[in-house]
C-alpha cells in the first residue's frame, strides 16, 4: 500500500466512512478501476466512500464498456435507501362561533359583560405599567 492508500484509510477513519469497493466479492477484472497504458495491468485506485448508509450500498463494480476518455474506469455503486415518510400535521380547525346562541338575549348580555370586563382589565393593566 502506498502513501495515497494510507491517506485514504486515515481519512475514512477520521470521518467514520466505509470504503465501498472492499465490501463485495468480485472477480479481479470487475474490481480494477485504472488501466495501464499497455492495457495489461488493472489497479483498484478509485473508490466509493460512504458514511452511515453503508448497509444501503448494494454493490460496487466497474463499468468497463463506458468510454469516458480516460485511463480510469467508471465506478458504479447502486444504493437502496428507505426513507421515512413525513408525518402530516393535522391542521387545527378554526372553531366557528355558535351564532344560534346569539339569539338568546341572556347569552348576548353575558357576552357583552365578559367583553367589557376584559377590556377594563386590559386598560387598567396598561395604565399601571406606564
Amino acid at each position: 500500500m502506498n502513501d495515497n492508500g494510507l491517506r485514504l484509510i486515515d481519512f475514512c477513519t477520521m470521518y467514520q466512512l466505509t470504503v465501498g469497493g472492499t465490501l463485495f466479492q468480485h472477480k479481479n477484472i470487475h474490481k480494477g478501476t485504472w488501466k495501464s497504458p499497455n492495457g495489461c495491468t488493472f489497479n483498484q485506485i478509485d473508490h466509493i466512500c460512504i458514511t452511515k448508509w453503508s448497509h444501503s450500498l448494494l454493490d460496487v463494480r466497474t463499468c468497463r464498456g463506458a468510454d469516458i476518455g480516460s485511463d480510469h474506469l467508471l465506478v458504479r455503486g447502486p444504493m437502496k435507501i428507505k426513507l421515512r415518510g413525513v408525518k402530516k400535521v393535522q391542521e387545527s380547525r378554526i372553531k366557528t362561533p355558535a351564532i344560534e346562541q346569539l339569539r338568546d338575549q341572556l347569552r348576548v348580555e353575558e357576552y357583552c359583560i365578559g367583553v367589557l370586563q376584559e377590556y377594563i382589565r386590559t386598560r387598567s393593566h396598561q395604565n399601571s405599567q406606564t
